[in-house]
């Protein structure tokens, strides 16, 4: 499938969004997990992957409105709001006993970009409760606390690699909203630590999975407030690891339905994530010779994702749109399409900027 023009590009975005709102149940929860194939179902869930799943959808609609679509995105909203814990004079997430500062982040992000399409005033402060626990997992060097037990309040050992990246983001998302500088200290606090660590490289960063997508996205984002030669360099770096990681997936000139089929829709598409957020860095930078030529670059990795979506009715109509783990396994979760809706949003925004 090759999809140089910008319309095919668009219609499988619309494609994803349709997907992902009409797995809105009554309850405000999305239908999770089900297999294009089968038709089974998983009961389980994931509330962060919930608020991953809101966030791209408005940023989808911030760019293509559509009030009907918007409008029932304030029951996945309502859900949202109905999870949240009090924690002294913060809110968290709490999942399976544990507040993880991911599930919390991306709960910010969600609100916020709700708010942004909205502007729901009764949104504000309890966003800035989630932004207050953001602050109180973060350690005076700038780190983070992945995850907290809610009980005991004692931290656990369990450290994410992409907790941190979504929490500068969150914080950075609701500095723009609220202006207040405690959010940009606390998001700057943490990045400056973040870009003073080496990344990982080579075989240990592709085995992990370790993109650096959401530190990518929450740098570009600081990068659009203030200007730092540290964050601009860890950026660089980012893209230049993952480049040569894409090159370990596609060898040169090959087909992108001959990539491996193990390859999932989810990790091909947080590594193009993190280089479209390079290619919005060189853009706002006016580096349109680079931007070019990483956006060049993704062009086996974004057919090969969209030749995992659903395109024809198979058991109904209601995997449309949808996208598939891989070529071996037809599950569609809804973190698989949000994922693949972020490249498509991104790549529809870079495509607009470069023409």
């Amino acid at each position: 499938m090759k999809l140089t023009d910008r319309n095919d590009l668009f219609d499988a975005g619309a494609n994803c969004v349709n997907y992902l709102v009409n797995c809105i149940q009554s309850d405000g929860s999305f239908i999770y997990q089900q297999n294009a194939e089968s038709g089974v179902r998983s009961y389980k869930y994931n509330i962060l992957r919930h608020s991953g799943a809101i966030f791209e959808l408005c940023l989808w609609l911030k760019d293509n409105h559509d009030n009907y679509q918007l409008e029932l995105l304030e029951q996945p909203i309502k859900f949202l709001l109905n999870h949240l814990f009090e924690w002294d004079e913060h809110l968290c997430i709490v999942e399976r006993g544990t507040a993880k500062l991911g599930g919390v982040a991306l709960a910010l992000l969600a609100l916020s970009s709700f708010y942004e399409l909205k502007k729901v005033e009764a949104l504000i402060p309890i966003m800035k409760r989630l932004a207050g626990f953001l602050e109180v997992c973060q350690l005076p060097d700038g780190d983070f606390i992945s995850k907290i037990y809610y009980d005991g309040r004692s931290s656990s050992e369990f450290v994410s690699a992409y907790y941190p990246g979504q929490a500068i983001l969150a914080l950075i998302s609701f500095y723009k909203i609220d202006r207040n500088e405690r959010w940009l200290n606390s998001a700057r606090k943490s990045a400056d630590f973040i870009v003073s660590k080496p990344l990982l490289t080579g075989l240990d960063r592709s085995r992990n999975r370790n993109f650096d997508t959401w530190l990518s996205k929450a740098l570009y984002q600081l990068l659009s407030v203030e200007y730092k030669v540290s964050y601009v360099k860890k950026i660089n770096d980012i893209v230049e690891l993952d480049l040569d990681i894409m090159n370990r997936f596609f060898r040169r000139n090959i087909d992108a339905n001959e990539i491996f089929d193990q390859s999932t829709s989810a990790s091909m598409a947080s590594l193009c994530e993190a280089l479209l957020a390079g290619i919005h860095w060189s853009i706002l930078s006016d580096n349109r010779e680079e931007a070019v030529k990483i956006f060049n670059s993704l062009n086996a990795a974004r057919n090969y994702c969209l030749s995992l979506q659903v395109t024809q009715k198979v058991n109904g109509t209601q995997f449309i749109g949808g996208i598939k783990k891989n070529r071996r396994d037809a599950s569609i979760r809804i973190d698989f399409v949000q994922h693949v809706l972020s490249v498509i949003t991104s790549m529809l925004q870079i495509k607009k900027q470069l023409n």
